[in-house]
């Protein structure tokens, strides 16, 4: 059953997860640490008004759309809205604002690749300076080149995931049995990188320094934006 059903159950992902949740922690500044949410996030990923010329409500009936992340980097945000100037009646909604987030993927296929970009363009069509990638330990797809997407960046932990004339042999007990060695072997000789950690370390410290606002001198001393 726990191999059957090991990823609805998230039992390797969830151990990944709270690795990264783990190194993003130790990686931020005190500063930014204490002041923001880390960890699985309902993050912010569109709003719009249901109100009609009939029914509009306090505030045009806001409605508030969140996106599940497995990791992020997130500031808790109150969000209201009046159709009153000193907002003595209002409609409010909460949510996260993500600046940092992380997929987390034991294996990554093309499928879950292309769940993934959607994801992307929603956080970074109403967060444009937000960082998203993915992490996973096993790659099960070609690569495609993450510039033409809205994903940042795939971090591969391990390598390659042994390919499907294998992995049918795990099909059941006794076949799982046979091929324990050789699959422990297979461990041993692909383990997590440690480059490919300090990789996601510098992502996330190079965020912290990205400029919201552009000031025109700045632009015009520099000569490019």
């Amino acid at each position: 059953f726990l191999y059957r059903q090991k990823g609805q159950l998230k039992l390797e992902s969830s151990l990944l997860e709270e690795f990264m949740l783990d190194l993003i922690r130790k990686s931020l500044p005190p500063n930014i640490k204490d002041d923001f949410h880390i960890g699985p996030t309902r993050s912010f990923s569109r709003m719009f008004f249901k109100a009609s010329l009939k029914y509009y409500g306090y505030g045009g009936l806001m409605e508030v759309k969140s996106k599940d992340q497995d990791v992020a980097v997130a500031k808790k945000l109150y969000i209201r809205t009046s159709f009153g100037e000193d907002f003595n009646n209002y409609e409010q909604q909460e949510t996260f604002l993500s600046f940092f987030c992380i997929e987390c993927k034991t294996n990554l296929d093309k499928t879950m690749f292309q769940e993934s970009i959607g994801t992307a363009m929603e956080l970074k069509a109403s967060i444009p300076n937000a960082k998203y990638f993915i992490v996973c330990e096993w790659l099960d797809m070609t690569p495609i080149n993450t510039k033409l997407t809205p994903i940042d960046e795939v971090i591969i932990l391990r390598g390659k995931r042994l390919p499907q004339s294998i992995r049918e042999n795990f099909g059941n007990r006794a076949g799982r049995e046979d091929y324990k060695q050789s699959y422990k072997k297979f461990l041993l000789e692909n383990p997590i990188k440690p480059e490919r950690l300090s990789r996601i370390r510098e992502h996330l410290l190079s965020a912290i320094n990205v400029t919201p606002v552009l000031e025109t001198e700045e632009v015009l001393r520099r000569g490019y934006f």
